[in-house]
């Protein structure tokens, strides 16, 4: 399996605590913010990410540049630059999707210009969804 960057939130139980998929969350009510996660404990230069534009879905790669930042740019729209953090402890993917089963989190990918995306989303309906 090709690891790329996966869109997770936390899981809605709290007797399990890791990540799952917006899709696995059972609770209708559940709020939680999800972010970007790369399954590796080595980063590699280049990404794979989808997106959605006007309700397509487009593949992105994101390259890594100085200061642990990944770039990628989308036509029309510009660059965009996400910051590679990692994390403490790796976090593990606790979901029904078996192909996933035992995968630990070791990065998380925050956006740096929010203002930039938020404006994107609404404007355009774009938006970065992972690879699941």
């Amino acid at each position: 399996m090709k690891k790329n960057i996966l869109y997770l939130t936390k899981s809605n139980t709290h007797l399990n605590y890791g990540l799952i998929f917006p899709s696995e969350i059972e609770d209708e009510n559940y709020y939680g913010i999800g972010n970007l996660y790369i399954p590796t404990d080595v980063l590699k230069p280049t990404y794979n990410i989808q997106a959605i534009r006007n309700d397509e879905i487009i593949n992105i790669e994101l390259t890594l540049n100085k200061n642990d930042i990944y770039t990628c740019d989308i036509d029309d729209i510009g660059k965009f630059n996400f910051f590679v953090e990692k994390l403490h402890k790796p976090i593990e993917y606790i979901g029904r999707i078996t192909q996933y089963k035992n995968m630990s989190m070791y990065y998380r990918l925050r956006l740096i210009n929010t203002d930039k995306a938020e404006y994107f989303a609404r404007e355009y309906n774009f938006y970065f969804i992972g690879n699941e």
